[in-house]
């Protein structure tokens, strides 16, 4: 499965969601949304599931990452800004995500948090 991540692409979820199935990725929503966990348990499910990470950084600051939750799991300084956290600090995670700006794909070695 290839997941599409980056919600801070302009448009919001519909301009992410557009974006990731042009590209024929999942989302967090084709893939269930919530189902009823906190959106940190489940986006980890999740990116434990994809065989690749198809993360967009338009209209993303990488450098805006936090893990920080809330009591009930749910990110406490934004959804896109968790998912990076979890890519940076995760080497499987880290090492199955492309990065994308808009249209551009970008080269092997590329690292969003320098």
């Amino acid at each position: 499965m290839r997941l599409g991540l980056g919600l801070g692409r302009g448009g919001g979820w519909k301009g992410y969601v557009a974006w990731a199935r042009e590209r024929g990725f999942q989302t967090f929503w084709d893939l269930g949304g919530n189902a009823g966990e906190s959106f940190s348990k489940r986006i980890q499910q999740m990116m434990d599931a994809a065989n690749e990470i198809h993360f967009n950084l338009e209209g993303v600051d990488a450098k805006q990452r936090s893990g920080k939750l809330t009591p009930s799991g749910e990110p406490a300084e934004g959804y896109t800004n968790y998912e990076l956290y979890l890519i940076e600090t995760n080497p499987a995670y880290r090492n199955k995500t492309v990065w994308h700006k808009g249209e551009q794909t970008m080269p092997p070695g590329f690292d969003p948090f320098r």
